[in-house]
């Protein structure tokens, strides 16, 4: 997807590599500035012109990323990890862990949780 240029300033550079074209710079529309070329051009693809290819097979959602799909189908797939320590069940593993450090205070989990 060719991005406007009216979305960047900064400069425009080629590199060699799957992505072809790089933006270098920051998005003019939103004044974000970006550390990493790709985060711009991710950033301006998902908020500015919302490309969302990746579409759930069970709900309506869909997403800018094949990653951000793939994580979200596990909500869907029938599993879930309970806490230990208070019970409180997730879909996902990367929930659990951030319940686990906001309401036990634990950074790590053990292997010991409930599939």
């Amino acid at each position: 997807m060719a991005i406007p240029s009216t979305y960047i300033t900064g400069e425009l550079a080629e590199i060699k590599g799957t992505r072809g074209r790089c933006l270098i710079g920051s998005c003019a529309a939103a004044e974000d500035k970006m550390k990493r070329v790709d985060h711009l051009y991710d950033h301006i693809r998902d908020k500015h012109f919302e490309c969302r290819p990746y579409a759930c097979n069970h709900c309506h959602h869909s997403f800018s990323r094949e990653h951000d799909l793939k994580r979200h189908s596990q909500i869907h797939d029938g599993k879930s990890m309970e806490c230990q320590m208070c019970t409180k069940s997730y879909t996902r593993f990367d929930n659990l862990q951030r319940h686990m450090q906001q309401k036990h205070g634990q950074s790590t989990l053990s292997s010991k949780f409930s599939l």
